[in-house]
């Protein structure tokens, strides 16, 4: 779990921090190109640390976001080991400065609660839930305030050399978990978490919709159905792979997002990628029209060629190093 964890702490560092935050991060800077002084440990950082916050966007570099699960080649497990630890001491050197920058500053503190509530805010659309005043307001006030104190755990356990990380993380995530059932219930609850991780999909559609034509455009009602059909099918498609204890890896780009297992054999790769296509696009074709559907196919045809040159350079610098 520990570079699934990695991801979610950069995510939240990334999503929380804003131009005030730039001074409280110089030392963390400082330090991070410190650690970065050796030829071994400069070259690009894994994937997973630009992937994240860029992926929200329509428009997303064509790396892969790699989830947790062993490496296979030793040589390359050692490489990707060291740049994977490198990554994690970014990420806790960022995420530390921003917690100590508000963690015994009220006026700070309450500055940061009051982003992290206009994040919420912006998320999801309140119709989304079918919330009255008093119970949407409870919950943006609960979900910054959870963002808060889960920021708080990782800081306390980032400082603790005796504490577990993912448990530390688990605990928390259960605990906000629980809040969020006791004000929309379960069924809500899990309405808000399919919406909060259909991110990809929401880019995806957007930028699929923003390419068709005039002569074929995609209703508000078709796009939410797309979305929730493709982000259901990749979950489901994630569960059966973990159950053969696979890591997942994803990357997304304006052709599109794909969700593969993380396999070293890139014919393998690219079939479990090809049936995530075909699996995707049957969900699409219940929503698309056949002119719709026909440039979503092309779309899919296009990512899987970046996919397979990604793929492919990255396997042969590999084999060079």
């Amino acid at each position: 779990m520990r570079r699934q964890t990695l991801l979610t702490v950069i995510s939240l560092v990334l999503g929380a921090s804003t131009a005030w935050l730039a001074i409280e991060l110089h030392a963390a800077r400082e330090q991070l190109a410190e650690l970065r002084g050796s030829p071994a440990l400069a070259r690009t950082a894994p994937a997973g640390s630009a992937a994240v916050p860029a992926i929200r966007a329509p428009e997303v570099e064509a790396k892969p976001v790699s989830m947790p699960g062993p490496l296979i080649q030793t040589g390359r497990r050692d490489a990707a080991h060291a740049q994977n630890d490198e990554t994690q001491r970014a990420a806790n050197l960022a995420h530390n400065a921003w917690v100590r920058s508000w963690l015994d500053d009220p006026e700070k503190r309450s500055k940061a609660l009051a982003e992290a509530r206009k994040s919420h805010e912006r998320e999801f659309p309140r119709q989304l839930l079918d919330l009255d005043d008093d119970d949407y307001i409870r919950l943006l006030d609960t979900l910054a305030t959870s963002d808060l104190r889960y920021a708080e755990a990782i800081y306390h356990c980032n400082t603790n050399p005796t504490c577990d990380l993912q448990s530390a993380i688990s605990t928390q995530m259960k605990a906000n978990r629980q809040e969020l059932v006791g004000i929309l219930g379960d069924e809500k609850t899990q309405r808000l978490e399919n919406y909060r991780d259909n991110y990809m999909e929401r880019n995806s559609v957007a930028s699929f919709r923003s390419g068709l034509p005039d002569s074929m455009p995609l209703s508000d009602a078709q796009a939410e159905k797309l979305v929730d059909a493709l982000g259901e099918e990749r979950r489901r498609m994630v569960k059966e792979w973990q159950q053969r204890g696979e890591q997942i890896s994803g990357m997304g780009n304006s052709w599109g997002s794909l969700t593969y297992p993380g396999t070293q054999d890139i014919e393998q790769r690219v079939a479990e990628a090809t049936e995530f296509q075909r699996r995707q696009r049957d969900r699409a074709a219940e929503v698309l029209t056949p002119a719709q559907l026909e440039i979503f196919t092309k779309q899919q045809e296009q990512m899987m060629d970046i996919a397979r040159g990604s793929w492919g350079y990255d396997d042969q610098a590999g084999k060079s190093r």
